[in-house]
């Protein structure tokens, strides 16, 4: 496992994963003023260990809440495919539905892929997960789903970091983001034992302010 520009911490526990997920059918937002503490973006191909990285951060070890760019996409395929919101959940997501021959993941992807090669107004996305992030009060952030330069840009306009995540795993499109703009990049391998100290060292605060800009 390999990563660059951060310094260690002490080890954490295995992972007990929260299922928040911010979606604008379901507003918290309140008459205070909004802010995230901190704000990571996570980039990388499918199966380049995201879902590791983001179980680990909306843990009890860091509660980080979830916010995504592709969540206007993944409504469309529910509302044509008849997906429930518990065939999204990290339990069922890689799942085959049986009269589709695809897992929710996989028809995701699709999607996302086709939306980029289709070179849909980025905007759109965009907006959706700002108007997202506005509804939280004072809370850490993960986007596990940075795929573009626009959206990488939108992080980094926000005040957050970026980590490039690279595994021997990954499959399908690498993400069409400018090198410069990754803060962080993390080489998630089958020997993960250190990973969690890894990303403890990321989040630190002291390492999250030196990387920025």
């Amino acid at each position: 496992m390999e990563v660059t520009a951060w310094h260690h911490a002490s080890p954490a526990t295995a992972p007990n994963p929260r299922t928040d997920l911010v979606d604008l059918k379901h507003p918290q937002a309140n008459d205070h003023d909004k802010g995230n503490l901190m704000l990571i973006g996570l980039c990388g191909r499918p199966g380049s260990g995201r879902d590791l990285v983001t179980s680990y951060l909306t843990s009890a070890n860091h509660a980080f809440l979830t916010v995504t760019f592709d969540a206007p996409l993944r409504h469309m395929i529910q509302a044509c495919a008849g997906i429930s919101d518990a065939q999204f959940s990290a339990a069922m997501r890689n799942d085959v539905v049986p009269a589709l021959g695809k897992s929710p993941v996989q028809l995701l992807n699709a999607l996302r892929e086709s939306w980029i090669r289709a070179r849909m107004d980025p905007e759109v996305l965009v907006k959706y997960c700002a108007d997202a992030l506005d509804q939280l009060d004072a809370c850490d952030v993960v986007v596990p789903d940075v795929a573009i330069h626009a959206e990488a840009e939108f992080i980094h306009a926000r005040g957050g970091r970026l980590i490039r995540l690279v595994s021997e795993h990954g499959y399908g499109v690498e993400p069409l983001i400018r090198p410069h703009l990754f803060d962080f990049q993390l080489r998630v391998s089958d020997k993960s034992s250190g990973l969690y100290e890894e990303l403890d060292a990321i989040v630190g605060k002291e390492v999250f302010a030196e990387a920025g800009p």
